[in-house]
């Protein structure tokens, strides 16, 4: 008996039109029949490679719309510090029809947060919306098949702007240093995105050797590398330790 999947069960509907979870596979199809396939023996090889890639792909809505994609989400239109001017839209860059669009807009403002993709949803983590003295402990997520973002209920323990943010495990996602109410912070508090909380045990209480925002984080090996970050001097000094 086989086992193939109908078109019905490969799509899902999003924003009243349908969504083919195996697009990117298509089109990739579609590309190679165009270059190297012969055209007396395959139809979809008489179609121009340009043809295929500016008149069909951008018509298919493909697979991974986070893992494919660069989104721009919140900040503020001004360097003046106005509240009327800070941000919740989202805007998508899709490097797969090379167009720029936008979602639906977070639930909060949000200046100075820090984002993570975690399987097909995205993660926006803390920032500030009203004022840096008043920074956000809150988490949203974006889930790209229902075109919806979702507050979750759980926040951080140190609210801050400024972090930096890192997954590990393809689970928890780490919210290192960052600025609090004025005050650069060290501790580290890590969000479980399979049960979408901050986990409080004391046992896993992480900090920093000293406070330090702005630093940037890369996961190697279930290892976590920091690198720079502003440390608070005055004047303005930057690490140049790699933690």
């Amino acid at each position: 008996m086989s086992r193939r999947r109908t078109s019905s069960q490969c799509a899902l509907s999003v924003r009243n039109r349908w969504v083919d979870r195996t697009g990117a596979q298509a089109a990739d199809l579609l590309t190679l029949a165009s270059k190297h396939s012969d055209p007396t023996t395959c139809p979809i090889a008489s179609i121009p490679v340009d043809v295929i890639l500016g008149n069909i792909v951008p018509f298919i809505h493909y697979d991974q719309p986070v893992r494919n994609c660069i989104f721009v989400c919140g900040g503020r239109s001004s360097r003046v510090m106005d509240s009327n001017r800070y941000l919740s839209t989202v805007e998508v860059y899709d490097d797969y029809s090379k167009r720029w669009s936008r979602v639906p807009t977070m639930r909060s403002k949000r200046v100075g947060a820090a984002a993570m993709a975690v399987g097909d949803h995205l993660y926006v983590v803390g920032g500030y919306r009203v004022h840096p003295d008043q920074p956000l402990g809150c988490v949203e997520v974006y889930d790209p098949w229902v075109n919806r973002w979702k507050k979750i209920r759980s926040s951080m323990q140190v609210p801050r702007f400024g972090h930096s943010l890192a997954l590990v495990g393809n689970r928890y996602l780490y919210a290192i240093g960052g600025d609090s109410q004025r005050q650069l912070v060290s501790e580290v508090e890590v969000f479980d995105t399979y049960t979408n909380e901050w986990l409080q045990n004391p046992e896993l209480k992480i900090s920093l050797p000293r406070p330090l925002a702005g630093g940037r984080v890369v996961e190697k090996n279930g290892l976590l590398y920091i690198v720079g970050g502003d440390v608070g001097s005055s004047p303005l000094q930057f690490s140049d330790l790699i933690y």
